[in-house]
């Protein structure tokens, strides 16, 4: 089980590590606009797009893990993160503790601890009171369902 969340880990740290400053996608150019207007609203996904979607900011611990579609057996409550406003993130499950930069493009959340690559994770929901992370490790999704601390 702690080799599962090691993988997973690293996985979220090395997704962190490896941003790559210049992916940012902008809602507009702002070509022949006035830099007082706001561009047009967008769809919840195209929100998303944004680097640091709102909804991941925050305290997060671990509700329920589930590997291929069954419950994992894992501790979820064990797995907990902190998305901050700044770009950084922490994580810890048991005695592992992870650390790093992160970000959001669309659906996904990349994690990067330093020194290491970018790790994607796809978010099945981010709304700011739940987070479920899907993984896809060596052919194996897992998922992780969190609640707002």
């Amino acid at each position: 089980m702690k080799v599962k969340f090691l993988t997973i880990a690293l996985t979220l740290t090395t997704m962190v590590a490896c941003q790559n400053t210049h992916d940012k996608t902008p809602a507009s150019s702002g070509e022949g606009q006035k830099t007082s207007e706001k561009p047009p609203a967008e769809s919840p996904a195209a929100q998303k797009a944004n680097d640091k979607n709102p909804a991941v900011l925050g305290k997060w611990r671990g509700r329920e893990w589930i590997f291929m579609g069954k419950p994992s057996g894992m501790d979820a409550t064990q797995v907990n993160f902190e998305f901050k406003e700044d770009g950084t993130f922490k994580a810890n499950f048991a005695e592992q503790q992870k650390s790093g930069t992160w970000r959001t493009m669309k659906d996904s959340l990349f994690t990067m601890e330093p020194g290491k690559k970018e790790v994607p994770i796809r978010l099945l929901k981010a709304d700011g009171t739940a987070l479920d992370f899907e993984m896809d490790i060596k052919g194996n999704k897992e998922i992780i369902r969190f609640k707002k601390q």
